[in-house]
């Protein structure tokens, strides 16, 4: 495993033997965080890493100069590990808490600006992450569940968008329905709800009594003043 950018970039993480926890491979972390370059910046943002397992995200964000990372790990040995490696790797921004994630977001009162979750695949109550983690996102803040193909997100109220890397998916969702449903519509078929509107709009055929206006060339009925004289 390996961080793929930030100023640890290329930066080797040696698992131990035996280790219970599947990382995000490298080919879906840079196709992800390809997209959140686009979107934020690192250095102003907070994370909360749900099912941190590995520590990958956490150090991905850190390395990036996050201020603020928390990762919540309920395996003793892999909490342990991510907090020694954070501490080796210099990122002190992270901060590492074991806990029951599903417990954990319960009792959480601090929002995240991004909340990553990156549970088992097999595990019970996937599916219930996003209305348990979504509360604690900031007003602009963003989800991103990475889970299997199985598992389809499409009609919740705040879902963005989904993308796919081999298979691995990951399921990006806003802090507001209404971000969502917006998000949607423009991303659908913008242009049909558009034509419809512009019928709706016969303040557009008024836009054409605008032209109509050029009867202000009735300016040049200022000549109209000789006008008169006829």
């Amino acid at each position: 495993m390996r961080i793929i950018g930030g100023r640890l970039k290329g930066r080797q993480i040696v698992l131990p033997m035996g280790y219970k926890a599947r990382p995000t491979t490298d080919f879906a972390k840079e196709g992800l965080f390809n997209i959140l370059t686009n979107l934020i910046d690192f250095t102003e943002v907070s994370l909360l890493d749900l099912f941190s397992g590995t520590g990958a995200i956490s150090y991905e964000f850190a390395s990036r100069g996050c201020p603020d990372v928390t990762s919540i790990e309920m395996a003793p040995d892999n909490a342990r590990f991510i907090k020694q490696r954070a501490h080796s790797l210099g990122l002190g921004s992270i901060r590492v808490i074991r806990h029951n994630v599903f417990d954990f977001v319960k009792i959480c009162s601090k929002q995240y600006n991004i909340i990553f979750a990156d549970p088992p695949y097999a595990i019970e109550g996937l599916e219930k992450i996003p209305n348990l983690a979504i509360p604690l996102l900031t007003e602009d803040g963003l989800l991103i569940l990475e889970h299997p193909g199985t598992f389809n997100f499409e009609q919740h109220p705040n879902f963005l968008k989904e993308k796919k890397y081999g298979n691995v998916h990951f399921s990006l969702f806003t802090a507001t329905a209404a971000t969502a449903a917006t998000t949607d519509t423009t991303v659908a078929t913008p242009a049909e709800p558009a034509e419809p509107a512009e019928p709706l709009g016969p303040a557009e055929p008024a836009e054409l009594a605008e032209p109509a206006e050029p009867a202000e060339p009735t300016e040049p009925a200022e000549p109209v003043g000789p006008s008169p004289e006829e």
